[in-house]
């Protein structure tokens, strides 16, 4: 991946976590719960999290498959995987941290049950091509599922659209030094696509069969559950 967005992502990683429940008035939280919930992620089951950042949705996962189940969490930021780290140290979770970039990893076939990422998707540099990859490793039965950013209908879009322009980035600033990576964030957000568009293009990658999509807050949330099915 780009060395800018590793920089990018390195030099908020402090602020990260608050800057998060700021954007979204602390709903991070209950959207990433109720993804687990909803992904049918059961005790022993082995998660592969992708973009891992600080870790809550891999600790999130981990809580949920228990000490018989295992999670890998991946991300190119040592200075995001090192917050992770005093978070699992505090709770006292075994997690598997690599510190490396998802585009390369080369796990061996039927190797997860679940591939999971929250709010990456968009900054990898090619999405659907990673997609494609990290579905060869999961099982037969095994499922990708995507948190990611959406766009609320009107009249809920002009609320979106002035706060998330004008003000997240003004907020960053002031929290995080550097205004420009929450434009880059929003930026991304604004012109990833979304909603049904999103689910046709992932559904269009060979292994992926039906997706279950629900939204969040309107539609500026979105969870897609991503059922693969491998031809053997």
């Amino acid at each position: 991946m780009d060395n800018t967005i590793q920089r990018m992502f390195s030099s908020i990683s402090k602020r990260y976590d608050f800057m998060n429940s700021i954007m979204t008035f602390g709903l991070h939280k209950y959207w990433r719960n109720k993804s687990v919930k909803l992904s049918g992620v059961k005790n022993g089951d082995k998660i592969l999290d992708l973009g891992t950042g600080t870790g809550d949705f891999a600790i999130a996962f981990k809580k949920k498959v228990g000490d018989k189940g295992k999670v890998v969490a991946v991300d190119f930021s040592s200075e995001m995987l090192d917050i992770f780290k005093k978070k699992i140290k505090k709770r006292k979770l075994v997690i598997e941290i690599m510190d490396k970039d998802v585009m390369t990893l080369d796990f061996e076939a039927n190797t997860f049950d679940f591939v999971t990422m929250a709010f990456g998707l968009r900054n990898f540099p090619e999405p659907f091509l990673l997609i494609k990859n990290v579905s060869s490793f999961l099982k037969s039965s095994g499922k990708i599922i995507i948190l990611e950013t959406g766009q609320p209908k009107y009249p809920l879009k002009i609320f979106y659209l002035i706060y998330t322009k004008i003000l997240i980035p003004l907020i960053g600033k002031i929290f995080t030094g550097n205004k420009s990576a929450y434009n880059y964030l929003i930026n991304t957000a604004h012109n990833f696509p979304y909603g049904d568009d999103l689910a046709k293009k992932i559904k269009s990658i060979e292994n992926i069969g039906n997706i279950y999509m629900k939204r969040f807050f309107g539609g500026a949330v979105y969870l897609y559950i991503c059922s693969v099915n491998k031809v053997s």
